[in-house]
């Protein structure tokens, strides 16, 4: 960002006129705020916009996002901790953000652009797609836990409407009703995908008495988070409680973890897409195109056989 912008006091786009309201244009906004000398531990700033932001704080980028809701009735918001960037005294907080005209209700609609949807669809727009499986790999998930004799299993998901994650739950539920009814538990938990967001869930449900032996975690950052805390807690996994994972991201590897994951191989998710977007740009597809590819799973050391118990 433009540190002159950061200096100036604007809210919105400079010299707002009525028509820039007709095209997509970068819009700005700022707010100063006071901190005394004792700067807190955290600090939770929660943000939404239309439809991609950059947060920053004190000059300094914090995080960005995007925020395209799939209908104009839902909104999509995130949390960021602000803690680190604040300095005692005037604090200037700045957003940078992507907007598209008013006058249409989805973005991927205001653009002559070839798009190609990657890992995710969206109902209302019909376009090219390369994704994964998820209702497969939310299947694949459960006769994996249910298999290890597991019973009472939380699902861990990020943000609630989006097809990757309603996809892979109902993929969950088809396996789930394999069980006599009655003889499992299965709760859905929605959220942000952050590692904030993971040690929060993990002190919720410690705090009651942690109800289910097994947790299926959305991606990485979740599953790190609810790691640390439950290791800071007392908790083993998989001794107390199994950790099965969709994603298996390098990242992980980082902290040391071992997670069982559903996963899939992105070099191949990201060379299809650019084979699609080649042919589609040569106009060589005449028709829609949509490849599904198949998740695997890949054991480790995070999901206990609670059978041999």
């Amino acid at each position: 960002m433009d540190m002159n912008r950061l200096r100036t006091n604007w809210i919105w786009l400079p010299n707002w006129i009525p028509e820039d309201d007709s095209d997509a244009r970068i819009v700005y906004f700022r707010k100063e705020m006071m901190v005394d000398d004792a700067l807190p531990a955290k600090k939770a700033i929660k943000i939404t916009a239309d439809s991609r932001y950059k947060l920053y704080i004190n000059g300094k980028f914090v995080q960005e996002g995007p925020q395209k809701p799939l209908d104009q009735k839902e909104w999509f918001v995130d949390t960021a901790n602000a803690a680190p960037y604040l300095v005692p005294g005037a604090n200037v907080v700045a957003i940078e953000v992507l907007r598209f005209a008013a006058s249409q209700n989805d973005s991927l609609y205001r653009t002559n652009t070839p798009v190609i949807l990657v890992n995710r669809y969206i109902h209302s727009f019909e376009t090219h797609t390369v994704c994964i499986d998820n209702y497969k790999g939310g299947y694949i998930a459960a006769m994996h836990l249910i298999e290890k004799g597991h019973r009472r299993i939380a699902h861990i998901a990020s943000y609630k409407g989006t097809t990757p994650q309603m996809d892979r739950i109902q993929g969950f539920q088809e396996a789930m009703q394999c069980l006599p009814r009655g003889e499992y538990r299965y709760q859905v938990y929605f959220g942000d995908g952050t590692l904030e967001r993971g040690n929060q869930v993990a002190r919720e449900l410690i705090k009651n008495g942690m109800p289910y032996t097994a947790l299926f975690v959305a991606d990485c950052q979740i599953a790190i988070g609810i790691v640390n805390t439950l290791r800071e807690q007392g908790f083993r996994v998989p001794t107390d409680v199994s950790i099965l994972c969709f994603d298996d991201s390098p990242y992980i590897n980082q902290y040391g973890l071992r997670l069982s994951a559903v996963t899939y191989n992105p070099l191949s998710m990201g060379a299809t897409a650019v084979d699609l977007l080649a042919q589609l740009m040569s106009d060589r597809l005449s028709s829609i195109s949509h490849v599904n590819l198949t998740p695997q799973l890949i054991q480790r050391d995070s999901v206990m056989d609670i059978n041999k118990r």
